[in-house]
């Protein structure tokens, strides 16, 4: 029997005392009580987190004052220091932040729509590893969003962040500063990135997705770094998802009386500039499929406006100029991945079309677009880090 196997059995023997606040969590109701008979499945969804062993559903019937009701939580079995699984080994324990942003409820609803997924439980178990009792999403949207949920996660994202601005940083004080904006020039898989453009230039696999200038553009971009780098350090900063992508978000179906926008995966949380968050989320686009990546072409300038009229909503009154900076300057790494995406297919790797989720023969043409796409933003952003200093 598997790790995994074996945890999934260990919960279906568990206690119905051990259950009861779960089941509680999951229905929100303070008097639930767990019912013999519930089960535990192994998902079929692979994180590609460190630390991450394995992802379990739990579901089961729990009574309740009216009766008796179905539950289900989201096991997430975290092993800290275990490599992700590609063997990758993160040095700065993103897994205990996940822990202990769950553990301190950083992430409940303010204003807006936007949140974390619930916790229900942290349990540390005997042989170090953690099971993480999670809210189950299964009713909510992970994918394949309209612009109608593009639009309300950047304006929910926006309040989110702006309601953090008023807050002193007692609270999240201990947490990582400006993590992601200092580390940005050397994080690994741009600079792996870098090497294979290099390695492939003579490859006409990415000379037809990067003809001419834009493959020695797409070399350049790296040399940018510094210098957007020392102005988004001067941004106002607050608390950070750090890692919005649609595979992290979850919306509620707009039928729904209280649209929602959830976040999970707390590894990256950290204080960072006020627009990391909503530049991730619309960068992240352009890292998978064709259609996420034309819907959020086509909703640019949109996206941008929910996302500041969010920040706006909670009392900000910052300069422009500090707004658009802080959004663009998330948007250097995608654009630099969508160009060494490229090279890495080259190379034989097949993670970049698992998640381009289209035909090889295709992806040159696809990203060339989004890089050109992508540049201008850049270009943008080189300009008003000038003139901020």
């Amino acid at each position: 029997m598997s790790i995994p196997d074996g945890i999934a059995q260990s919960i279906r023997e568990l206690p119905t005392s051990y259950l009861d606040p779960i089941a509680a969590g999951a229905l929100q109701e303070d008097n639930a009580s767990a019912l013999p008979g519930w089960d535990a499945e192994l998902m079929s969804v692979l994180s590609v987190g460190a630390g991450t062993v394995a992802l379990i559903r739990c579901s089961g019937t729990a009574q309740i004052a009216t009766g008796s009701c179905r539950w289900s939580a989201i096991v997430k079995v975290v092993r800290p220091g275990a490599p992700n699984r590609f063997g990758g080994v993160e040095l700065s324990s993103p897994e205990m932040t996940e822990i202990e942003t769950y553990q301190s409820d950083l992430f409940a609803r303010r204003e807006g729509p936007f949140r974390g997924a619930r916790c229900f439980l942290v349990d540390q178990r005997e042989d170090g590893v953690y099971w993480l009792w999670i809210e189950d999403l299964s009713d909510y949207s992970g994918a394949g969003w309209s612009a109608d949920q593009y639009l309300g996660a950047a304006r929910g994202i926006g309040q989110f962040r702006g309601s953090w601005l008023r807050e002193e940083t007692g609270d999240i004080g201990r947490l990582l500063r400006n993590g992601v904006l200092n580390n940005l020039s050397t994080q690994p898989v741009l600079v792996d990135m870098q090497n294979a453009l290099l390695q492939e230039s003579q490859s006409e696999y990415v000379r037809e997705g990067l003809p001419g200038p834009l493959y020695d553009t797409a070399l350049e971009l790296r040399a940018s770094i510094p210098s957007l780098v020392h102005a988004a350090l001067k941004l106002p900063v607050t608390l950070a998802h750090n890692d919005c992508h649609i595979r992290n978000l979850f919306t509620s179906s707009v039928e729904a009386p209280e649209p929602e926008i959830v976040a999970i995966d707390f590894a990256q949380v950290g204080v960072e500039h006020l627009g990391v968050d909503a530049g991730g989320l619309f960068g992240s686009g352009f890292m998978w499929t064709d259609q996420e990546a034309i819907a959020l072409m086509d909703m640019a300038d949109g996206f941008y406006s929910a996302w500041l009229d969010g920040l706006r909503s909670t009392g900000w009154t910052g300069a422009g100029e500090v707004a658009r900076l802080g959004f663009l300057v998330p948007l250097l790494r995608p654009t630099i991945r969508t160009a060494g995406m490229l090279a890495f297919v080259s190379q034989g790797m097949q993670f970049p079309l698992q998640r381009y989720g289209g035909n090889k023969d295709d992806m040159p043409a696809s990203f060339r677009r989004r890089f050109e796409f992508l540049v201008p933003f850049c270009d943008e952003a080189l300009i008003l880090a000038r003139q901020i200093g």
